[in-house]
């Protein structure tokens, strides 16, 4: 998500860190390729899921939607 509505730098940021990272838990022995590569299939997946039921948020929660603070509200 931070890809697709952050800024282009912070994008670059994202791309180049996060399999970085990856790949450092890797050779660390805390965690196996597969499971890496798992979490970053899952994650890219969330994400995408999440770009584009988040236009339609607003119909489905419109409490939650209908003002700054709404959220605060309704709780």
């Amino acid at each position: 998500m931070a890809v697709h509505l952050g800024p282009t730098w912070l994008a670059l940021v994202i791309v180049l860190w996060a399999p970085l990272v990856s790949l450092a838990r890797v050779g660390m022995g805390v965690h196996y390729l597969s499971d890496v590569l798992a979490g970053m299939l899952v994650g890219v997946l969330i994400g995408l899921v999440m770009v584009e039921v988040q236009p339609i948020l607003p119909v489905i929660l419109p409490w939650l939607f209908d003002r700054a603070d709404g959220w605060l509200r309704a709780l």
